[in-house]
């Protein structure tokens, strides 16, 4: 009886603690000065052309945002659009050759001439990589700046074959998580301390129950 009682009292604490999803936060950061324009990012037409800008991670990490500064009049974009998100971790080749991830997502916020776009967790190792937003059917501008400080480069995709850099950078911020090492989540561990109280549990009834004869 004592032991169902250890095992219930468990089983009901282990189903009312869940993991809290991690907060996302800034992972990167740039925000160059010597603004000197909005450049379009045209998605389509005679001459589509896509932004990609420049991070580095110094650990493993899950990305799961990106802004990006833009001085574009907010009528034209809105919270709610759909935009597509590029991930390279390589400005050499054919862009549609090696984008580790192109995606469709959505505008989630617009805060203080800041575009941002959510998404699930990517998990990517340390390194450098590229991260772009274009519209899905309507241009977005980015800001552009000539701080020679900053040297993370804007890359500027023209059509679909043809890196360029030029020598601007841009305000943008990545966002995400550190991926975390081989530690049991809270799941894990209660069910470690149910088995424990089952095996306690089981001694001292043990105990309790032997009985000694005397001839």
């Amino acid at each position: 009886m004592e032991i169902m009682k250890l095992v219930l009292a468990a089983t009901m604490f282990a189903g009312s603690v869940t993991a809290a999803p991690a907060n996302a936060a800034i992972i990167f950061s740039q925000s160059p000065t010597g603004y000197i324009g909005t450049a379009i990012n045209n998605p389509s037409g005679g001459n589509p052309q896509n932004f990609l800008n420049q991070f580095s991670l110094s650990a493993a990490t899950n990305v799961n945002g990106f802004d990006l500064r833009s001085l574009m009049p907010a009528g034209p974009v809105s919270v709610g659009q759909s935009v597509t998100i590029k991930l390279r971790n390589s400005i050499a080749g054919n862009p549609a050759a090696t984008n580790l991830f192109s995606f469709s997502t959505t505008i989630t916020s617009i805060s203080n001439n800041f575009l941002r776009a959510d998404f699930s967790n990517i998990s990517l190792e340390s390194g450098t990589y590229f991260i772009g937003m274009s519209g899905n059917g309507f241009n977005i501008g980015q800001d552009l700046f000539n701080d020679n400080s900053v040297s993370n480069k804007l890359i500027l995709i023209s059509g679909d074959t043809i890196p360029v850099r030029n020598g601007f950078v841009s305000a943008f911020n990545v966002y995400g998580d550190a991926v975390a090492g081989a530690v049991p989540e809270p799941a894990t561990w209660l069910t470690m301390l149910v088995g424990f109280a089952m095996v306690a549990g089981a001694a001292r009834y043990r105990r309790r129950s032997v009985k000694i004869a005397y001839a």
